[in-house]
């Protein structure tokens, strides 16, 4: 009995029904490795057909050695390289160098792997590209956010320096000195805070009043619309500086506005003296708390 002809194209078929076939047994069972040691599933990595005598495993366009996660063949569409992902340069890399977020089914394009385990990709052009826009939306979608208000929005970042410009004007006013029995420097840091537009600090005295905090107030007590820095945090321009005086009769401490910081972290202040406001170099971290404002 004669065997009849088989064509290239029946060939083909049949190797197309016989790989099918096994992909599908891929999905749901793994053929258990022999006492020998030998895997005889021949479909691996991601269900391509793998040539164990030369470790390459087949994927349509391209071969792809997955030790080393790398085709043997650069990818034949240039405009899938973006220059916001480096990664896309490389092109011998298999998806990037992130085979747990997609797969290559054909060597020619990426389809990114979703939550439920279904793919998303494009047409055999844009694929590449789709899969780069979708990879910069999500490094944005994750990128810090800048706040919309408060403190480090553009209006609260806006009014802290604008409270270290309005310190710096008043170097040199004679207006308010801070003398014996007199002393200012907590009104001196009220008036620039209220000259920059942002509101009048306002604290509850132990007698049941309001009034203008004190400088041993902004070197420990909780202020609306201002927060204590925590240890560590480098003071910036438009913070509050102070520090408490025990042992002084009639004053509770000296306050300032931090005006600069020097790459060493010295602080330098303006803050009222005996007879002008002026620099003041007392309020470095080791001796002063600082108060940062969080409004807009």
């Amino acid at each position: 009995m004669s065997v009849p002809e088989m064509t290239a194209f029946d060939l083909a078929k049949t190797r197309i029904d016989e790989t099918e076939a096994m992909q599908r047994t891929w999905h749901c069972k793994r053929t258990r490795p022999s006492e020998t040691g030998s895997d005889e599933l021949r479909q691996k990595f991601t269900g391509h057909e793998r040539d164990d005598r030369v470790g390459l495993d087949y994927m349509m366009a391209r071969s792809c050695r997955m030790a080393l996660g790398r085709f043997l063949e650069p990818d034949p569409y240039d405009g899938s390289a973006r220059l916001e992902l480096p990664q896309s340069w490389n092109r011998y890399a298999y998806v990037m160098n992130d085979p747990v977020n997609a797969r290559d089914p054909d060597g020619y394009q990426e389809q990114e792997i979703m939550s439920n385990n279904s793919t998303r990709t494009g047409t055999a052009n844009n694929g590449p590209l789709l899969l780069a826009n979708n990879r910069i939306e999500k490094q944005a979608d994750n990128a810090p956010k800048e706040p919309t208000s408060g403190e480090g929005s553009a209006a609260n970042l806006a009014r802290r320096e604008a409270i270290a410009q309005t310190a710096e004007d008043h170097d040199g006013d004679t207006s308010m000195p801070s003398t014996s029995g007199s002393y200012t420097c907590n009104l001196v840091v009220q008036k620039v805070i209220s000259e920059a537009g942002a509101p009048n600090p306002v604290v509850k005295k132990a007698d049941g009043s309001t009034g203008a905090p004190g400088a041993a107030e902004w070197a420990g007590s909780p202020i609306p619309n201002w927060r204590i820095l925590k240890p560590g945090e480098t003071p910036k321009r438009g913070d509050v500086a102070a520090y408490k005086l025990p042992t002084c009769v009639d004053c509770t401490g000296h306050s300032g506005i931090v005006v600069s910081v020097s790459p060493k972290g010295r602080v330098g202040a303006i803050a009222a003296h005996e007879t002008q406001i002026g620099p003041d170099s007392k309020f470095q971290p080791h001796v002063a708390t600082y108060q940062r404002y969080t409004g807009n």
